[in-house]
């Protein structure tokens, strides 16, 4: 399994930098840019998303408040001054 280039000492202006230069994904992570492995994801792990997905919209069906997202989505989270921007394959915001 191919995995992740690091790069690291990186802030949020240099990973927008990065993300509008390439067609990679990329994350941040405390200062650490990680290229997202371009191979594609196992057909197992394609189908647990697939079921996740499907479950979540159920369960938002009649709960306007939480919303399913799927990868490429960015989430900023900023602690003690510190940025990361990471993309998960799939999220439910609440």
């Amino acid at each position: 399994m191919n995995e992740a280039v690091k790069l690291e000492n990186y802030s949020y202006e240099d990973y927008l930098d990065i993300d509008k230069s390439t067609k990679e994904r990329v994350e941040l992570i405390f200062g650490d840019i990680h290229m997202m492995a371009a191979a594609g994801a196992s057909a197992v792990h394609q189908d647990i998303l697939l079921n996740l997905g499907y479950m979540f919209k159920l369960i938002t069906k009649d709960n306007k408040k939480c919303i399913p997202r799927i990868a490429p989505f960015d989430i900023k989270l900023t602690i003690n001054q510190d940025t990361s921007v990471v993309q998960p394959d799939i999220m439910l915001l609440c």
